[in-house]
């Protein structure tokens, strides 16, 4: 299994910490320590639970939030699925050309979700455990949010994945199986410091 630098491609027999050893480049742009103007836009529609608030669509047939636990480990959030993540794109809503994309689903609940036909209330809510890294090497524009699988499948539904450690067939986010998790306590956060 090699690990590859989102930035500079530079690779590694273990999951890469950021900042990167051989370019630099940090993930602060992602999660939230140096947020770019978009970022900020963008973060604020995947955080309505740290408010209170209800998770509102913004106009779209789904959206998620992060909760408080997606918030306190949004770093290990982005880190896993830069390292573990499956790779694809999806068409940009602002002129049509594809805009790359990770993806993982992560053994813990850190957000929750609503859409149209299942508004968010207070005792509901569809639990998200996906992340997805959009434009992840794009400092103005990169961005994370909790996903729900019916995007998952909507958007990637005919791709298929790998279990990034033993190469198993998985469904496409599910970056690591059952077995490999597993092998590893199901402790996800450590899987960020094998070497």
């Amino acid at each position: 299994m090699r690990f590859s630098c989102f930035h500079c491609a530079a690779e590694s027999d273990s999951p890469i910490r950021f900042p990167c050893t051989s370019c630099g480049q940090g993930i602060e742009h992602l999660d939230g320590t140096t947020p770019s103007p978009e970022f900020s836009k963008k973060f604020a529609e995947h955080t309505d639970l740290i408010g209170g608030s209800v998770i509102n669509l913004y106009k779209k047939p789904m959206n998620c939030s992060f909760d408080h636990i997606g918030i306190a480990k949004l770093t290990d959030i982005v880190e896993f699925t830069m390292n573990y993540g499956h790779e694809s794109s999806v068409m940009s809503l602002h002129g049509g050309h594809p805009t790359p994309v990770r993806i993982a689903y992560i053994p813990e609940v850190f957000g929750r979700g609503a859409k149209k036909s299942e508004p968010y209330t207070a005792v509901s809510g569809i639990a998200c455990s996906g992340c997805c890294v959009m434009s992840p090497g794009s400092i103005d524009y990169g961005h994370p949010f909790p996903v729900l699988t019916e995007w998952v499948s909507y958007k990637f539904g005919s791709e298929i994945g790998h279990c990034r450690l033993c190469g198993a067939l998985t469904s496409f986010a599910m970056a690591v199986c059952g077995d490999c998790y597993a092998h590893h306590g199901n402790d996800w956060q450590s899987m960020l410091d094998l070497s």
